[in-house]
């Protein structure tokens, strides 16, 4: 048992990096592959509590797959509680975007940043937000809550609640092809690659604010609900 240890920031890299040497603690650097593919974090039965600094090469920007809801989803369990995005320059908006949605919709403290005014943040400010970068991240972190754009699996449909402008919006896709497509939208997806029926949906996804196509590509935006938090009247 460890005893008589200070209390440690856990909601930060900054937090992390100041327990350095504890045997509670630890930092550790991966590879955007090792964190896609499970490899990221070593297990065993009492994992001390790890924050992860991602640190994608060139090469790995260009085109690597990155985390799906597996590998992100089996980090908690893995004794981690956040992660530093550090990368030379912001990866491509789409793969940017799914990775954001997918991270909010763990709950998983994620430390990114740089200039986003290229980005359609309007459409952005439900995902986590940038911790630091131009004036326009900062009007994303002033204006992200939690629990402002996100869906909810039904059987055979998913319940979407955008809050990101009032009054708000409430959809339910039930559709099969509709639906098939939202859930395809996790990752990004070449549009010169969908057949009629799918661009009809998409383009339906897009008027709602569901989507967003960039260059060529189309990601979903709704995030994932997996928990509740507290408190919940706003929902």
């Amino acid at each position: 048992m460890i005893r008589d240890l200070p209390p440690v920031n856990l909601t930060s890299a900054a937090g992390i990096a100041a327990a350095r040497g504890r045997p509670d603690v630890r930092v550790l650097e991966v590879s955007l592959a090792d964190l896609s593919s499970g490899t990221a974090v070593p297990r065993g039965k009492q994992e001390p509590l790890t924050w992860l600094r991602v640190r994608p090469t060139g090469a790995e920007l260009d085109g690597a797959p990155w985390p799906g809801d597996d590998a992100l989803g089996a980090l908690p369990a893995a004794g981690v509680v956040g992660l530093t995005l550090e990368v030379p320059a912001l990866p491509r908006a789409p793969w940017l975007i799914a990775f954001l949605v997918r991270v909010t919709s763990f709950q998983l403290p994620l430390e990114w940043g740089g200039p986003v005014a290229d980005l359609p943040c309007g459409l952005l400010f439900h995902l986590t937000p940038p911790a630091f970068g131009d004036e326009v991240a900062g009007k994303w972190r002033a204006a992200h809550r939690y629990g402002q754009c996100y869906w909810r699996r039904g059987p055979g449909f998913a319940a979407v609640q955008d809050l990101r402008e009032d009054p708000g919006a409430h959809f339910v896709i039930h559709e099969p092809g509709l639906l098939a497509l939202f859930h395809r939208l996790a990752d990004p997806v070449e549009v010169a690659g969908l057949g009629a029926d799918d661009r009809a949906h998409l383009r339906d996804l897009l008027d709602a604010r569901l989507a967003v196509e960039l260059g060529g590509v189309a990601v979903g935006l709704p995030y994932r609900l997996r928990r509740w938090p507290a408190p919940v009247i706003d929902f």
